[in-house]
């Protein structure tokens, strides 16, 4: 590849990223104008599905894999549940 084809090719690298930028940023403009946040919803600490996968994993010591399929919550949220004192993500 020659130096200019190395640079036109760069110019519309950055053109089209630029252009991919944009679009999405409208998009979640849009999205928040239409009342639309994004994310993972919070869960409460009463919950009964975490109430349950806590005495799950303390009583019989069942893997996160186990919990998340029983309980339909995602793994990450399991861990978050079973390793900190305050999970993340969770409403008071």
């Amino acid at each position: 590849m020659t130096a200019s084809g190395e640079l036109i090719f760069n110019i519309f690298s950055s053109l089209a990223q630029f252009e991919r930028r944009l679009i999405q940023d409208a998009g979640l403009d849009s999205a928040r104008a239409r009342g639309r946040k994004g994310g993972r919803k919070n869960i409460a600490h009463d919950d009964p599905r975490v109430l349950t996968a806590k005495r799950m994993h303390k009583n019989h010591g069942m893997s996160i894999d186990k919990m998340q399929a029983t309980q339909n919550l995602e793994s990450q949220l399991l861990t978050a549940i079973l390793l900190c004192q305050r999970p993340l993500n969770m409403t008071p």
